[in-house]
């Protein structure tokens, strides 16, 4: 039975300390596993194709910490679909690029000190297994990423 998932939405926050600014969360990917099929595992890496993506913008040489709420379930009407994310499944980097992106844990906060570029990029994975029997539907649920200055 094929199970189609939808992507994540995206929910941005940040608070700022005294003198140094976060000044733009920006959203730039939903996390996307497209079609699935039941009894199977579909993993997006956080280099990969359908990797959620943020930009952050924030004062030159400042120390920031990055924070993900993430779901334990993706939803469809009445149904949910666990979704699980590993200690490797979240990176960031001071580049576009995410190749070469420092891996973080998503349960766990990473703490950042910005570039004289001001720009941090960070990108988020996962995994989905709907069982065989799963509803069909398009599952989604939202992602918030916290960025606080410390």
């Amino acid at each position: 039975m094929l199970l189609a998932a939808a992507s994540l939405a995206f929910g941005p926050s940040f608070t700022s300390g005294v003198g140094a600014q976060v000044t733009k969360i920006e959203w730039r990917n939903d996390l996307q596993f497209g079609d699935v099929w039941t009894g199977s595992v579909k993993t997006i890496q956080p280099t990969g194709s359908g990797a959620a993506h943020w930009f952050v913008e924030a004062d030159q040489n400042t120390s920031i910490t990055l924070a993900l709420s993430v779901p334990s379930t993706l939803v469809s009407g009445r149904n949910t679909l666990p979704l699980s994310f590993a200690s490797d499944a979240a990176s960031w980097d001071h580049d576009s690029s995410s190749s070469g992106s420092t891996r973080f844990d998503p349960a766990l906060n990473a703490d950042v000190t910005v570039s004289s570029s001001g720009q941090v990029f960070v990108w988020l994975g996962g995994s989905i297994s709907p069982p065989f029997g799963q509803a069909a539907g398009d599952y989604s649920g939202t992602l918030t990423l916290i960025v606080t200055t410390n």
